[in-house]
């Protein structure tokens, strides 16, 4: 039983090779990638905040807690 070779040739490995490269590069220099984006990103989340900013709060979010007690009973703490 004879397997097919895989990615025999060079221009079907060359792919693999600039994924490779890519990766290796922007792992090394991720500044490379960053200052390209920032920019535009800062737009984006500048507006994001004008739109949060001229909402309303919302009313789910208040809450008071009415009868606070504590989560574990300070008797069972301290067992005489």
């Amino acid at each position: 039983m004879e397997f097919p070779s895989d990615a025999s040739h060079v221009w079907r490995k060359l792919p693999y090779a600039l994924l490779l490269a890519s990766l290796f590069v922007f792992g090394v220099w991720p500044r490379l990638l960053t200052e390209k984006i920032t920019p535009d990103a800062q737009k984006i989340v500048a507006m994001a905040n004008l739109v949060l900013e001229k909402q309303a709060p919302l009313p789910f979010l208040k809450f008071t807690i009415r009868n606070p007690q504590p989560a574990i009973d300070e008797r069972l703490l301290y067992h005489a």
